[in-house]
């Protein structure tokens, strides 16, 4: 499937990453990026706006990965994806819990996120460095473990 929802429960934003692999998903990201921009657009960048229907969730790789103590998330190029969402979520977790506040009445039982990433081009590596980046910024427990290799 071309299209991941990647950001958590507690951004208060949607995004979406659309791997435009078909006729279809090119037509869509030509009508969504009629300018060709790479990386994350943030929509004061797009030159035309269309309405945007949502209907799930439907079931997920991340379904019962909170309960656990321990993770392992490997992922390979477009198929890491799913997992944006997921280290989002805990990370925003991890920082309410160092701050004393619960989100949405969850505790973290994660204790350790190892994150295997490997990746043939800098194309795909390239959106996914700003998650990774503010990921590492804030993680002063030394919850993730993050391997890449490109």
């Amino acid at each position: 499937h071309p299209f991941s929802i990647t950001s958590s429960p507690h951004d208060g934003y949607v995004s979406v990453h659309i791997h435009a692999v078909g006729g279809w998903t090119r037509r869509l990201q030509r009508h969504l990026n009629p300018d060709g921009l790479v990386g994350d657009l943030p929509l004061h960048t797009l030159t035309y706006m269309s309405k945007v229907n949502c209907d799930g969730p439907f079931g997920s790789a991340a379904e019962g990965a909170l309960r656990c103590e321990v993770l392992l998330l490997v992922g390979a190029c477009i198929g890491v994806t799913p997992f944006a969402s997921i280290l989002k979520h805990i990370q925003a977790l991890a920082v309410a819990k160092r701050n004393g506040m619960a989100l949405d009445a969850e505790i973290l039982v994660v204790r350790k996120v190892y994150f295997v990433w490997s990746c043939r081009d800098r194309m795909t590596f390239s959106w996914f460095t700003s998650i990774i980046r503010e990921i590492e910024q804030t993680d002063h427990e030394g919850l993730f473990d993050i391997e890449i290799y490109l």
